[in-house]
Parts: structure tokens; sequence; C-alpha cells
């Protein structure tokens, strides 16, 4: 019987050791929640990000050219009315001009502060569930946008 408690425990002890990987790899399969882990800034002007989850919540500022590591749920929105309490939000140089929330199998994003069902994937890896890296960078053309990539946990 001993070995049955010496077995168990090691089993527990593998699960608890491997519990961030378990849980992301979950999240993944089923299309679950997505954790945007590091933002990064390549542009030259100033990025604040900040989500809306019945309140203002996980507010961070990204200078010109910096990487922060700082987690933020992908808020659910599945209509307009909880588009309203449940989004994220990117101002540039001060501006809000872009938009994201998670919808069935895809994080997204609009250029207006409004819902648009079926609403266009975040370009990259913009599949739901798992940790996500975000980039803000500008088109030749000048243009700043966003783009979704797997976390490289360094």
């Amino acid at each position: 019987m001993s070995w049955l408690i010496s077995a168990f425990t090691a089993a527990a002890k593998w699960v608890w050791d491997n519990r961030d990987d378990i849980g992301e790899k979950f999240s993944v399969a089923t299309k679950g929640v997505t954790n945007i882990k590091k933002w990064q800034n390549f542009t030259d002007l100033d990025v604040e990000v900040w989500k809306f989850d019945h309140g203002r919540e996980d507010n961070y500022k990204i200078l010109p050219g910096q990487v922060v590591s700082a987690d933020m749920w992908v808020p659910w929105a599945d209509s307009a009315s909880e588009y309203k309490n449940h989004h994220g939000v990117v101002a540039v140089s001060g501006v809000p001009s872009l938009f994201f929330w998670q919808s069935g199998a895809y994080v997204r994003f609009n250029t207006q502060d409004a819902f648009v069902r079926g609403g266009t994937p975040v370009p990259g890896v913009s599949g739901s569930g798992g940790n996500r890296q975000l980039t803000i960078a500008k088109d030749p053309g000048g243009q700043v946008g966003i783009v979704l990539a797997g976390w490289d946990k360094e």
C-alpha cells in the first residue's frame, strides 16, 4: 500500500510542478482564456494599454522601444452589450486607437470603440487560449498596428 501512496504523491508533485504548462495547454485546447504576458512598443510613440472589465484594469505604459512584462487576460465579449464592459484599449500618444476583445475562436480588434460581430482577428497568433505577446509597430506608411505572437518565456 505504501507504493500506492508514493506513486500518488509523486504524481501530485509532478502536476503541481507543471501546473502552469498544464494550464496553458488546457487553455489552448479548449480555446479558453488568452493572457497577454509581454507588450512590445516598436514605435517612436508613447503607448498605453488597459482593459475594461467592469472598470479600468491592468493599465500599462510602454515607452518607445520598451518591452514590458505584465499580464492581461483578454476580455470576452460576444455582443455589443458585453463589449461595453469587456474590452481592451491601445492608446497611442494619449489617443485611444485600437480596441480588442476575445470572441469565439479569436482575439479580435477594431479601430473604433465598438463591437463588431465576427470582428477581424488580430494579425498573427490570434487563436483563443494560451499566452501571447502583443507588439505595437508602424507600417511603412506610418500607420500604427498590433500583432499577436506566441509568448517567448525567455
